[in-house]
């Protein structure tokens, strides 16, 4: 269900509650030496709540959005391996509650140019408990990061006989988040950059050319990790894109 009010034709603001379940079933393996309690699994459900503003300002030259929402899970559905690491089922083990919020702003100070910002953050509590050894075990979630952002500025050249030329620079920032009980992914950010050459005629098209850089500062970071399994990202990086549209 959504509520959005409109308190000028370019500022509105909306609140919404949801509901979501993921269908229970039953493990495709028959483990004869468990009760049926456990070789079943019940539906998984959410009801998340959120509360949001868009807006516009300064003559569309300002764009603003924001939110702030809470999601509830029960009955969450987790795999476990039994005492002999031979057996894995599926039981209904865990809650977990994430609150957070998000914004973007997108700002033109100048024609041509366009600033933009967002951000994520969350906070998240879960508990599971271990249907063979009956261990609760109290922690974040696995694989959400406390915060994301990332900021960009980009310019738009006049306009050239050849073409348009465009350039942008952009820098993301992720936190360390956890990835097995104990054991978290570090942080990590990443400059990337490009030049575009855009809107080349050619025949019944046109065409564009981007030089690109990744990770310009040859940051070290993961992206996966699984205590000492780990696999590192792409080193500093340069390409070239070629791109045509035929009209």
């Amino acid at each position: 269900m959504t509520v959005d009010y409109k308190w000028t034709p370019s500022v509105h603001t909306y609140a919404k509650v949801a509901k979501a379940y993921r269908a229970g079933g039953a493990d495709s393996i028959n483990y004869t030496f468990l009760s049926s309690s456990l070789a079943t699994f019940k539906p998984e459900h959410l009801v998340s709540y959120e509360l949001g503003l868009k807006s516009l300002w300064w003559d569309d030259r300002l764009r603003f959005n924001a939110d702030v929402f809470e999601e509830k899970y029960r009955d969450i559905q987790l795999g476990f391996y039994g005492p002999n690491f031979q057996e894995f089922i599926t039981a209904n083990a865990g809650q977990a509650t994430i609150k957070g919020a998000e914004g973007a702003v997108e700002f033109i100070p100048v024609d041509g140019l366009k600033l933009s910002a967002a951000f994520n953050y969350l906070s998240s509590n879960a508990t599971q408990t271990n249907p063979f050894t009956l261990v609760t075990l109290v922690q974040e979630l696995p694989n959400v990061p406390k915060w994301k952002t990332t900021v960009s500025a980009e310019y738009t050249f006049t306009r050239l006989s050849v073409g348009t030329l465009a350039a942008l620079v952009s820098h993301d920032y992720h936190a360390k988040e956890l990835w097995l009980p104990g054991d978290y992914r570090p942080a990590y950010s990443l400059v990337d950059a490009r030049l575009t050459l855009s809107d080349i005629p050619v025949a019944q098209g046109d065409f564009s050319l981007a030089l690109w850089g990744k990770n310009l500062t040859d940051k070290q970071y993961q992206v996966y990790h699984n205590y000492n399994d780990v696999v590192f990202g792409q080193p500093r990086s340069f390409g070239l894109s070629m791109n045509y549209n035929y009209r």
